[in-house]
């Protein structure tokens, strides 16, 4: 199958589960599932960085429309969007073993895809959560946010890379 209907279908699917499922899901105290980052994430690693950027902005406009975030979605998916190919030289070390393959555990590693994503998706977090209160005199309203939605949402990133797990028998 080529790459591109594949990712197309992919962002639709992460879209769609973003916006009618974990938008309905209470977890209490502030906190929010986010699955938008980890679609930039996994995205193939020559992806230049203006095409990111132009996914990002894209996917989370129509969030954005979809969930009336008046562009909170959008300017924290543009950042990440933004940020991931510097995070991709700090972590990884060797260029030429990725650059044909998709941006999964199974392909990183535990430890490099766990480090990048965590760290994208804290900035992710960080700038939406920001941007939603935007007031610093709640300075623990927003570190409860942060940390709350950061932890639930790397967890289900977990679950949701079984998913994309290969088989030994392949």
């Amino acid at each position: 199958m080529n790459a591109i209907p594949r990712y197309i279908f992919l962002c639709l699917i992460f879209l769609f589960f973003e916006v009618f499922i974990l938008n309905k899901v209470e977890l209490g105290m502030g906190s929010q599932l986010f699955i938008l980052p980890l679609y930039i994430m996994l995205l193939p690693f020559e992806t230049s960085v203006f095409v990111l950027m132009l996914i990002g902005f894209f996917l989370g406009i129509f969030a954005d429309i979809m969930l009336n975030t008046f562009g909170i979605n959008a300017s924290s998916l543009l950042l990440t969007a933004f940020l991931r190919p510097i995070i991709f030289r700090i972590f990884i070390l060797n260029e030429e073993n990725y650059v044909t393959k998709r941006m999964t555990i199974s392909n990183m590693g535990w430890a490099v895809f766990n480090l990048s994503y965590g760290l994208l998706l804290l900035i992710y977090t960080v700038w939406f959560v920001l941007l939603e209160v935007f007031r610093l005199s709640d300075w623990l309203l927003i570190l409860r946010n942060i940390v709350l939605s950061f932890v639930a949402s790397y967890l289900l990133a977990q679950i949701i890379q079984l998913f994309f797990r290969k088989n030994k028998s392949q």
